[in-house]
């Protein structure tokens, strides 16, 4: 778990991913006016919201701002990670919250359960919804996983413009390899913290949230999910997953890692050679296609903040440009 700095023994029993807990997300409403609500292009912050929660869950929040004599016009809907409710947002910024500026709404309908990423969650009441990332003030690997509002900004953005570059290309489309696209974002930004701290303080990270697509309507129901780095497990017997994935396909072991690199590391490449764009396909960020066992394909994820562009496209936009990287072709 490489950390989970911050968190209690009773925390990780109820958040991390390994635990298996479920729970529902912290909903608030948030001054419009210190908000910035972005979407890709064919999404719309009203749309994206009944979808994901559904009219009467909007109307009972709706209900709640009027019952305080608020209007709801001047808010945007937020979801938030019940521990960074608890133990961030409630106390850093109770001004906010006794000013009305931010308004405690309740829990969603639905469960969440954590992924590897352990801030990415994965809606287990209606998996055909979008996964929610939330910022969460802890350490893990070696960093404190808040979420940018200034990124918020930008990152659908990014993934829109991802989107035209790819889309279409015949090669990708003939290995099946597909991506999976952050829709939407939202962040908070308090003013005072923003006037008096920089670009990347943690205080610019504490409220923020995305909406990325879910991987499960895409699937055949013969077919399973299973992220790439679910092939290091090993249970405990001592067997490796892998193997029993191997064992299920029927294949000889090498040719199923012929057709497991063949699924990754072959559109990889091609992204960055054809279409000069680098991503971060660890292990957590690529999720396989399974069909009895065998790899068939890849969906990628994570792509706001960790693509790289190469070589300064003319149609890269100026809201883009923060994923432009500057590296040369030799090492």
């Amino acid at each position: 778990n490489a950390g989970r700095l911050g968190f209690s023994a009773d925390d990780i029993s109820d958040y991390a991913p390994e635990s298996g807990g479920r729970f529902p997300l912290t909903w608030v409403a948030a001054w419009r006016a210190d908000c910035d609500f972005a979407a890709m292009s064919d999404v719309t912050e009203e749309a994206l919201l009944r979808d994901e929660l559904g009219a009467e869950t909007l109307d009972a929040f709706a209900g709640l701002l009027a019952g305080q004599g608020l209007d709801p016009a001047d808010y945007c809907y937020l979801p938030v990670h019940p521990w960074q409710w608890n133990e961030k947002i409630a106390k850093i910024y109770a001004p906010d919250i006794a000013e009305h500026r931010l308004v405690y709404l309740g829990q969603s309908p639905d469960l969440y359960q954590p992924q590897q990423s352990i801030r990415s969650l994965f809606n287990v009441t209606d998996p055909t919804r979008h996964y929610v990332k939330t910022a969460l003030s802890i350490v893990n690997m070696g960093f404190t996983r808040g979420m940018s509002a200034d990124y918020m900004r930008t990152t659908p953005l990014i993934n829109d413009w991802v989107r035209r570059r790819v889309d279409g290309d015949e090669y990708l489309r003939s290995m099946g390899f597909e991506i999976l696209f952050e829709v939407a974002a939202i962040g908070y930004r308090n003013p005072v913290y923003n006037s008096i701290t920089a670009p990347g303080s943690e205080y610019r990270k504490l409220l923020s949230a995305l909406w990325r697509q879910s991987p499960v309507p895409r699937i055949a129901p013969h077919e399973q999910l299973t992220t790439m780095a679910a092939l290091l497990h090993i249970d405990h017997l001592g067997t490796p997953l892998i193997e029993a994935f191997i064992e299920r396909s029927g294949l000889a072991p090498a040719e199923w890692m012929r057709r497991y690199l063949r699924t990754y590391l072959h559109p990889i490449t091609y992204l960055l050679y054809h279409h000069e764009m680098k991503f971060s396909p660890h292990g957590e960020n690529l999720i396989l296609v399974l069909d009895n066992g065998i790899p068939v394909r890849a969906i990628l994820k994570d792509i706001g903040e960790e693509v790289c562009i190469f070589n300064d496209p003319d149609d890269l936009p100026q809201s883009c440009r923060r994923a432009l990287t500057t590296e040369p072709d030799t090492i």
